[in-house]
């Protein structure tokens, strides 16, 4: 089928929708092939899919000043098409996810929902989809995961007998059609049950302006435009990027935030990050913006590499992180415990890591560790016990406990 310029064809639904009797006409020259082609996939009888094109178009003419965003005319007038056909609402549409009622799927955004009536309801392929509702691939495919995401939200529910399906798109390029005199038979049965004037322009010589369609040298008119584009972008193909590392405040684990902003033209290939030889994790949080978390003190150098392969390094000094171990406040021991009582100054002690090692390596955890009070008790030791009092980024108090 041919494709329709998008943008011609939103224009003519806002000038149908204000009653110009040309522009539906217009609009029907435009789109009206591709809707015959999915009724009479659906109802496998020519002469039933000519009376519910003509009943289909009465709906859409009727509900066009109802429809807000033109750009959706062509899901918007599938769905029209789909639900007279089909003729069930109890239906059921299974995917991947599990078996979903026709109901829960109508309830997602229509351009959504109509992909995934089709493709896993009635088993067309997405190129088939494509054609109907004058989408790219791409584009058909990306709502359709959209569609599948939404559609987790609704429980499974696995009922209703499954939606009529369509078996015309398996003959690729092979759609049914109507011919001239039909369709401008068709056109004049809509106005006349819609009670409106006909068109003063024919069909056929509307078909014949074919402005709705798009260019067949749109191919080359792209190709011009993207070696004018690359002639005026070039020198900055090899421009290298503007790299801007500033603090941005104290994170979720005490750490300091530190932010990245790169400036280039190009797309970012990698971000890579260093202190003191330790490589460090980087997050995007948008576009060329990235953050860091410094684990440690010293000298941080970030390494910016574009998909041109060109690199950038910066750098900066990183005295803000916490370097202080905890410390110990006061012990007590009896003979059966001993009584630990520490500080951290900084982001605090990490009380799940704190442990003891005796001789031979035997690893001793305390019995319990009260971190409102900064206690740490362990049993009474009878050999020598290494004690180690980590806080969450690695300082560590040693203690030598030989009580006995």
């Amino acid at each position: 089928m041919d494709r329709l310029d998008q943008r011609y064809l939103s224009d003519l639904v806002v000038r149908a929708k204000q009653g110009g009797s040309n522009a539906f006409a217009e609009l029907f020259a435009a789109a009206g092939k591709m809707h015959f082609a999915y009724v009479s996939a659906m109802l496998h009888d020519r002469r039933a899919a000519q009376d519910a094109l003509v009943e289909c178009m009465v709906q859409i003419r009727r509900g066009l000043p109802g429809l807000l965003q033109p750009e959706l005319y062509m899901p918007w007038t599938c769905r029209i098409c789909y639900l007279h056909c089909a003729g069930e609402t109890d239906g059921s549409v299974s995917t991947p996810e599990g078996t979903y009622a026709l109901s829960q799927v109508l309830q997602l955004p229509v351009a959504e929902s109509q992909i995934l009536l089709m493709h896993f309801g009635q088993g067309m392929s997405l190129a088939a989809v494509g054609d109907l509702m004058n989408f790219g691939t791409r584009l058909v495919r990306r709502l359709l995961l959209e569609g599948r995401k939404r559609l987790r939200r609704f429980q499974p529910a696995g009922a209703g007998a499954p939606v009529k399906r369509c078996d015309s798109e398996k003959r690729s390029g092979q759609w049914q059609t109507l011919d001239a005199v039909q369709m401008a038979s068709a056109l004049e049965q809509v106005f006349k049950t819609c009670g409106l004037d006909d068109n003063s322009v024919p069909l056929e010589a509307l078909s014949s302006y074919a402005v709705y369609r798009k260019e067949r040298f749109s191919l080359q008119r792209g190709i011009l435009a993207a070696m004018f584009l690359i002639f005026f972008l070039l020198p900055g193909l090899f421009l290298l990027p503007e790299l801007k590392l500033s603090p941005e405040g104290t994170g979720l684990r005490g750490l300091p935030v530190y932010s990245l902003q790169v400036r280039t033209l190009l797309p970012v290939h990698r971000v890579t990050a260093s202190i003191r030889n330790r490589s460090l994790p980087v997050y995007e949080e948008s576009a060329k913006r990235f953050s860091l978390e410094p684990t440690r003190n010293g000298d941080l150098s970030v390494t910016v590499e574009l998909a041109n392969r060109q690199s950038e390094k910066i750098s900066c000094k990183i005295s803000d992180v916490d370097a202080a171990s905890p410390v110990l406040l006061q012990y007590d021991a009896d003979e059966e415990l001993v009584r630990l009582k520490v500080r951290d100054a900084g982001i605090g002690v990490n009380y799940s890591e704190v442990y003891a090692t005796a001789a031979g390596g035997r690893v001793i955890r305390p019995n319990a560790c009260d971190s409102e009070q900064g206690e740490i008790l362990f049993d009474y030791p009878h050999e020598r016990w290494d004690v180690y009092i980590p806080d969450y980024i690695g300082n560590t108090l040693h203690l030598a406990l030989t009580l006995e």
